[in-house]
């Protein structure tokens, strides 16, 4: 498996998604899919530009550069802007690790 794969793979288990969904998603084939995890085929750059948009991931990230521990959000304005937002509001951190919680299930 390459370092795409990798990411890939590990973006879709951490979300519990089936390679059908995300196929559809992002306009490609489930088997497309296996061959970019396994390391087979790699994507060109609109399915990779897709996957990114997708999963909310820098397409330099996820191409394999950098850390796979560190994780290149590419909308990070907007979580820091909600976040900014329980500050003002005085919301505990411990509260919204409850809420994240309760909204993964």
């Amino acid at each position: 498996m390459n370092e795409f794969g990798k990411r890939l793979k590990m973006l879709r288990d951490e979300r519990e998604l089936p390679m059908s969904k995300l196929a559809e998603a992002v306009g490609t084939t489930k088997s497309a899919l296996s061959r970019y995890e396994n390391g087979a085929m790699e994507p060109g750059l609109s399915v990779l530009r897709k996957l990114a948009e997708y999963f909310g991931v820098t397409m330099d990230w996820l191409a394999g550069n950098g850390n796979i521990d560190d994780v290149q959000f590419s909308n990070k304005e907007k979580y820091i802007s909600a976040i900014n937002k329980c500050i003002k509001k005085d919301i505990a951190p411990e509260q919204l690790e409850q809420l994240i919680d309760i909204m993964k299930k």
